[in-house]
């Protein structure tokens, strides 16, 4: 389960032309915000971002909400 969530929303860089993913990281309270991007330099058209908000809950971290944006 850890592993296909990774997979399917966390941002890799999978090419060369690729920025790094990683944008930003905002703690508050009992959790944080972290912001992924996914932007090239050139051969592609993609453009977008991911904020992830997770909070500390029940003796774990967990997703409490998702932003994604795309151009």
């Amino acid at each position: 389960m850890q592993l296909a969530f990774q997979s399917a929303v966390i941002t890799r860089r999978t090419s060369p032309t690729m920025e790094d993913p990683f944008d930003s990281l905002e703690l508050f309270g009992r959790g944080f915000r972290l912001r992924l991007q996914e932007f090239y330099s050139m051969g592609s058209w993609t453009a977008g971002s991911v904020t992830f908000n997770v909070r500390w809950q029940d003796g774990c971290f967990r997703v409490v909400g998702y932003d994604t944006d795309s151009d």
